[in-house]
């Protein structure tokens, strides 16, 4: 190994905030001397409201006395807060669920002007458990500080004993706040190598070993990353600095990877079928003899019957997605349905990478009927089979189909992109029908308003289970159209099963009055018809743009707004509802546009509005013109137009 390299090391912990001898031995960690931020700091970062100072991860991976396998984790953090919203954020910290006995060290400070306010250790620890948890979760473990305020830094360190060996994980590095200081490390045996794969960063991996100790060294360290920002119709998450590793080579027995796709791959097969002899009675007693199809039930029925009957039934029971892929599986098998699995990950989170040789991104497990071409997520309760959900649309995938060697099953794997889903299952039509008293100033009519399952998709799955308050709600969501004198009666909801959720979109309906949009003077009407759209957001950006638009599902809208003219009366200038507004200056090649237009028939105005959005990625180069046909319903909430005595 090289001196240089050694004597890196060496500086790195050596210099670091956190006091240990060299070689990183996480047990016996302590806070060092009091950290002080620069006023040149102070002045680049106040404007992001915190600044992390120094952010420090490890794993320790060793051997312990008893020549079993441990791991240990460190994480070290220093905070400067700027204002009261993060200092509010702040004075609850909150570790997650760790059992408390395997907590080896955990020290906090709050500290202002150089001097230390209060310090927390392990006694100052606080339990909290969710209402509905059981005796055996476990406590949220947290700590409460006084004296936080703008002004304040906020260290703490904890070293944990881990109840399970990681063989993977991800880590970011990159937060909505400025960070310093990055330093990311796992410690393993010598003979033990880590895959390590950083993303939106090209910041080098260092893999060092220290023969002496027979330990090796798998460091990242970042001097500095700046805050990614939470812009709108965006995931800024998945933009993050981050780490994905996995012990990837035990080098004293074999070079041979370890944890590769293709172990995954082999293996899974057998480790997704259910063999508990219980579970297997329960099944076939409780679910599948109380399973009904309908006479000649097609292959859809019987999938949609089945996955109806037991989202019914397991709704509500937390047990797990790989178990629940081992029912429907077993169900499915029982009545010889062919599917194959898709295994994916959060598309707002991150990208599927089907180069990375491991299971890191496979978090999420999926059904595909290849006859039907229809994808059903298991634990996902406000889906149904045939409705991508959000999450995983548009993703890329492995998919496992099962092959027969004689007596042998297994898999047999390829990765394909998710199909983007439904655009039907994105609409969002508003009709409105009107007649206007000139005499009381009002506007009385009905309004009906269709949405497809990816707006709706809860409200359908768990509509029967609705309190009242819930369904006035909907009323607010839906009808009242953001105007605060719209009078609703009579309303009713239609298509509210869950049999209907990516089948028929639901339905809202209403009379409605409104005094709002309607202004009468001696000789004219006033109609502001663009707030009978509801309000629509502005996309304001006081920065350029640095991520790209990434929309959820397909979207579009068409409104008709029907108004009936009183007699004696004529509109004036109309044209101002004659327009196109699209993504480019081809609007046959358009993939977003808005477009107004209107007809007149006797007394009768008709405006029609359509706005669509029909994929799912625009480049940041392509956000002005994403801009533009966004704030053009914005625009349109201004429109008014004037209705004139003959």
């Amino acid at each position: 190994m090289k001196k240089s390299i050694i004597l890196a090391i060496v500086a790195l912990f050596v210099t670091c905030n956190i006091q240990a001898q060299v070689g990183l031995n996480v047990k016996k960690l302590k806070l060092g001397d009091i950290p002080t931020i620069t006023a040149e700091e102070d002045s680049l970062y106040k404007k992001d409201g915190l600044f992390c100072a120094t952010f420090e991860f490890a794993y320790d991976y060793f051997v312990n006395d008893e020549n079993k396998f441990e791991l240990w984790q460190m994480e070290h953090r220093v905070f400067k807060i700027y204002d009261e919203t993060n200092a509010k954020d702040l004075e609850t910290l909150d570790f997650g669920t760790i059992d408390p006995e395997n907590i080896h060290i955990i020290q906090a400070r709050v500290i202002k002007n150089g001097e230390v306010l209060k310090s927390y250790t392990k006694k100052d620890l606080e339990k909290k458990k969710d209402e509905d948890a059981s005796e055996d979760d476990l406590p949220n473990i947290q700590i409460k500080f006084s004296g936080v305020e703008p002004g304040t830094i906020i260290e703490y360190l904890i070293v944990r004993k881990r109840s399970n060996i990681i063989e993977q994980d991800d880590i970011r590095l990159q937060h909505t706040y400025p960070v310093k200081n990055i330093q990311f490390t796992i410690v393993m045996p010598q003979h033990l190598k880590p895959y390590v794969q950083l993303y939106n960063g090209t910041y080098p991996i260092i893999d060092t070993i220290i023969d002496s100790k027979e330990l090796r060294y798998t460091t990242i360290h970042i001097d500095y990353l700046p805050a990614i920002k939470k812009e709108v119709v965006s995931f800024y998450d998945k933009y993050m600095c981050r780490v994905e590793f996995n012990i990837a080579y035990n080098l004293a027995q074999s070079r041979l990877r370890m944890n590769t796709t293709k172990d995954f791959v082999n293996e899974f097969y057998d480790n997704i079928q259910l063999t508990d002899k219980e579970i297997i009675k329960i099944l076939k007693k409780d679910f599948i003899k109380k399973i009904k199809f309908a006479k000649n039930a097609s292959e859809l029925d019987k999938i949609n019957t089945i996955e109806h009957f037991m989202k019914d039934q397991l709704g509500g029971v937390n047990i797990g997605v790989v178990q629940l892929t081992r029912f429907y599986g077993y169900i499915f098998n029982h009545y010889k349905i062919k599917y194959q699995l898709v295994i994916t990950c959060d598309k707002t989170e991150r990208e599927f990478d089907k180069n990375f040789n491991g299971s890191n991104f496979y978090d999420n497990i999926l059904f595909y009927f290849p006859t039907l071409n229809h994808y059903m997520a298991p634990a996902e309760n406000s889906f149904r089979n045939g409705l991508i959900p959000i999450n995983y649309a548009g993703n890329n995938g492995i998919f496992l189909q099962t092959v027969e060697v004689g007596k042998e099953k297994s898999f047999v794997h390829s990765f394909k992109k998710i199909p983007e889903g439904s655009a039907d299952a994105g609409i969002d039509n508003l009709n409105l029908k009107f007649k206007i008293d000139p005499t009381n100033g009002t506007l009385v009519g009905t309004i009906e308003r269709t949405m497809g399952s990816y707006r709706v998709h809860f409200i359908q799955a768990f509509f029967k289970a609705f309190e009242v308050e819930e369904k006035e709600q909907l009323i607010e969501m839906f009808l009242t159209l953001d105007a605060e004198s719209s009078n609703i009666s009579n309303e009713e909801f239609l298509n509210t099963d869950p049999k209907d959720v990516g089948v028929l979109p639901f339905i809202a309906k209403a009379n409605i009055s409104n005094t709002d949009w309607i202004k009468v003077n001696k000789s004219t009407i006033e109609l502001s018809v663009g707030k009978m759209i509801g309000k629509q957001d502005r996309l304001e950006e006081k920065e350029i743009r640095q991520l790209p638009v990434e929309k959820e599902y397909l979207n579009s809208y068409i409104r008709v707004i029907v108004i009936d003219i009183p007699e004696g009366y004529k509109p004036l200038d109309l044209s101002k509802l004659a327009y196109g507004i699209y993504d480019t200056d081809d609007p046959e090649n358009a993939t977003a546009g808005f477009v107004c237009s209107y007809k007149l028939e006797g007394n009768t105005l008709t405006i029609t509005v359509k706005e669509y959005y029909n994929k799912l990625f625009y480049p940041v180069s392509e956000y002005p013109q994403f801009k533009r046909v966004t704030n053009s319903a914005a625009d349109f909430n201004d429109i008014k137009i004037t209705l004139t005595k003959e």
